[in-house]
């Protein structure tokens, strides 16, 4: 039976969307209250067929929805690992980047646990898989959205490099870890890009970048987002 003797038909969806609507009326039959007040409600709450507040049904639900999705990114690892184990070829380049990019499809990224993991899993030591990670522009360690890859090489040193790298580090506060203090950009240095004619580079997101200045960089920033 639902409210006031009435049969109750509406379902979860209906009952939550109701709800606060439904307690609203209740408060205004019950005492007569024009204007409803948060101790109104949770009075009515206690001496009806609610037991629990709407906040409180909300809460778990998104609990149990949260648990449902962990326990099935939990199984696609587990079945990653299992495909991944049986493969001859487990430990070379070729396959292990083919782990790590089906892997970062589930989890967004390849942080340090699952590095951790993956290394008790697959036997491959977590120094190879960060080092296969900052390898490919691809994949990532950090839920970042943008890489930037600045050139080391001695003609980008000569050209203004050290300026530059000031200056993106001053702008988006870079930490020890080389992201960015809001987290949506990682900053890192590669030996040389193999553009030294076009000097100062860098990659940004796997496309690179020629004759970078301070200014072309302001503009740049602005668009990553």
């Amino acid at each position: 039976m639902g409210i006031f003797g009435k049969k109750n038909v509406w379902g979860e969806k209906e009952f939550l969307k109701s709800y606060p609507q439904i307690i609203h009326n209740m408060c205004i039959d019950f005492h007569g209250f024009s204007k409803v007040e948060e101790k109104d409600v949770k009075n009515v709450e206690r001496a009806c067929f609610f037991p629990r507040s709407y906040d409180t049904l909300l809460g778990i639900r998104g609990k149990e929805k949260r648990e449902e999705n962990q326990r099935m990114e939990e199984e696609k690892l587990e079945e990653i690992f299992d495909y991944y184990k049986k493969q001859d070829t487990v430990s070379s380049q070729e396959t292990l980047v083919a782990m790590l990019r089906e892997i970062q499809e589930e989890e967004g990224c390849i942080p340090e646990d699952i590095q951790i993991r993956i290394e008790e899993e697959i036997g491959v030591k977590k120094s190879v898989l960060s080092y296969i990670i900052k390898m490919y522009p691809s994949l990532k360690a950090a839920p970042y959205r943008h890489r930037i890859v600045i050139c080391s090489g001695e003609r980008c040193k000569n050209a203004g490099q050290k300026e530059i790298m000031d200056f993106i580090k001053q702008e988006i506060q870079i930490g020890k870890d080389g992201i960015s203090k809001d987290g949506r950009i990682c900053i890192s240095v590669q030996n040389c890009l193999k553009h030294c004619r076009t000097s100062p580079n860098m990659m940004i997101d796997g496309k690179v970048v020629e004759h970078v200045t301070v200014d072309k960089i302001k503009q740049i920033m602005k668009t990553l987002r």
